[in-house]
């Protein structure tokens, strides 16, 4: 198999010189929000006490985008331009938007997941404590009839979804 400088050597073409360096002193890529981001993610979380969610860390992300945009670099860099449907349209030079930062959040996002603590399962106890209260409250005197029947109804909802749930 052919290789890239293999192929260019064979055709007399020279190899590109892409720069590997030096960084600009700088940070026009979004590494300090980066770090800032990996820091603030070791922190315990609400729902994962061992680390922050990538739900929580993100407004970082957001945050830092807010002030660069209102800074003096963030207006003077910033292009404005009207498109056809009379919808105002931004370019920026926004550190964080850079190929390497939006490369940095996907990776976070991908190792860290979302741990949505709505979708974990109800237990048992609760079901059980909820429909003991449901039955507590069928019992009070001078109950409606369309109040016991949404009593009913909601004690029926919870059972099913619960035995229906994965």
């Amino acid at each position: 198999m052919l290789t890239s400088a293999k192929i260019r050597s064979s055709l007399r073409m020279p190899m590109e010189n892409i720069m590997k360096g030096p960084w600009p002193l700088e940070d026009a890529y979004g590494f300090a929000t980066a770090i800032t981001i990996l820091r603030k993610s070791l922190d315990p979380g609400k729902n994962v006490a061992s680390y922050q969610q990538f739900d929580s860390i993100r407004k970082l992300r957001t945050g830092m985008r807010n002030a660069f945009q209102n800074s003096l670099p963030g207006c003077a860099t910033t292009q404005v331009f009207m498109d056809a449907k009379g919808k105002i349209q931004r370019l920026a030079q926004d550190p964080i938007y850079s190929w390497l930062f939006a490369k940095f959040m996907l990776g976070c996002e991908k190792g860290m997941g979302r741990y949505v603590k709505q979708d974990q399962a109800m237990d048992v106890n609760i079901l059980r404590e909820m429909l003991r209260r449901y039955e507590l409250e069928l019992l009070e005197p001078g109950l409606t009839e369309d109040h016991r029947r949404k009593i009913y109804l909601c004690g029926f909802a919870y059972v099913v979804l619960f035995c229906k749930a994965p």
